[in-house]
């Protein structure tokens, strides 16, 4: 696709003409806003702008903080301190329940030690009344093949 001489003089006649009309309108525009600055063109395209109304105002005295800053720091300090004491009551919550189940556990582990003691306990009673027995067999046998 290409495009001719004439299509492109005419696109840019175009253009002028829609830049034409933005300059207008943003004039018009200035004056019924009634802008406090003035433009002034000169033969070297440079704008110089003035200030209708150019004064400033004096600076505002410095506010006083100081109480708004003591204020300030005491209530962070309570802030702090209710805070400090919400960490300290949940780890003492989280301790207490933690150790809810380490109790648990451990309650359970003893009962398996004694559990386990009993049966040893019972394992070593029948352990020695069959060495107890056995000894005694050893005995009359012996007497027996003596005589």
């Amino acid at each position: 696709m290409s495009i001719t001489r004439d299509e492109i003089r005419a696109l840019c006649t175009e253009a002028d003409r829609w830049l034409a009309e933005e300059r207008d309108w943003l004039a018009r525009r200035q004056v019924e806003a009634g802008s406090p600055v003035n433009e002034s063109d000169n033969d070297a395209g440079l704008v110089f702008k003035t200030i209708d109304n150019a004064t400033v105002e004096p600076a505002q005295p410095e506010q006083d903080w100081s109480d708004w800053e003591r204020w300030m720091s005491g209530h962070l300090a309570n802030f702090k301190e209710e805070l400090f004491d919400g960490i300290a009551e949940f780890a003492v919550r989280l301790l207490a329940e933690e150790r809810v189940v380490y109790d648990r556990r451990l309650a359970e582990l003893r009962a398996e030690n004694v559990e386990l003691k009993g049966i040893l306990a019972t394992t070593l009673r029948q352990l020695n009344q069959t060495a107890a027995a056995d000894v005694v067999d050893l005995s009359i046998r012996r007497r027996t093949d003596a005589a």
